[in-house]
């Protein structure tokens, strides 16, 4: 499987401003077709098909050739102009902002610059509303339940008279201190999760 997915991209970095060889659409879709279905689906492919169809229409163009930098597929571009496209909405698992731009320079010879600008595409710092509410849920399923836990082992400890020596009062300090820790804990995610819902509000 990698080997098949190195081969394809071989033949398709064919396609380039520096080289004059074009990948053959025909030759790669004998592929394996699962393989092909997911390599056909992706931007890459799509850029490289886009740079394949126009050097077979041999339609003279002073200017940068379609290119793929491993992230956007760049078009074809005048010379001596930059180049805008919108940021990527997802890359490597991480959301980016993608109503800021990208850019690219095409120099004055119709060659790209090798160095794509991509500093105004920040990823989003703030996790989605569902996300925090899922989170929060589970922080107060988790702290509850170790609360609860706690109290009945403190509970047992301070009741049994038997059970009462010095590492099993150790333990119950510790217990108690568990259930102050998991106290603040709640109060003070009560206080956080209704402040957001003000601010949303």
């Amino acid at each position: 499987m990698c080997g098949s997915t190195t081969e394809i991209r071989m033949r398709a970095s064919m396609v380039g401003p520096s080289s004059d060889i074009v990948a053959d659409y025909e030759e790669l879709s004998t592929l394996s077709q699962d393989l092909f279905g997911e390599f056909e689906n992706s931007t890459e492919f799509a850029c490289y098909l886009q740079a394949h169809l126009d050097a077979q229409a041999e339609i003279p163009f002073d200017g940068c050739p379609v290119n793929f930098d491993s992230i956007l597929c760049w078009p074809r571009t005048p010379s001596n102009t930059w180049a805008v496209l919108p940021c990527f909405k997802e890359f490597k698992g991480v959301a980016y902002d993608s109503r800021q731009n990208a850019t690219r320079y095409c120099h004055p010879d119709g060659k790209w610059d090798n160095y794509s600008h991509y500093t105004a595409c920040h990823h989003m710092t703030e996790p989605p509303p569902d996300i925090v509410e899922v989170t929060s849920i589970i922080y107060y399923s988790g702290y509850i339940v170790s609360l609860v836990a706690l109290s009945l082992a403190v509970i047992v400890f301070v009741y049994f008279k038997d059970l009462r020596c010095l590492r099993n009062t150790i333990h119950a300090n510790l217990f108690i201190t568990y259930i102050l820790s998991a106290l603040m804990w709640i109060i003070i995610l009560t206080l956080q999760v209704s402040h957001d819902h003000e601010s949303q509000s």
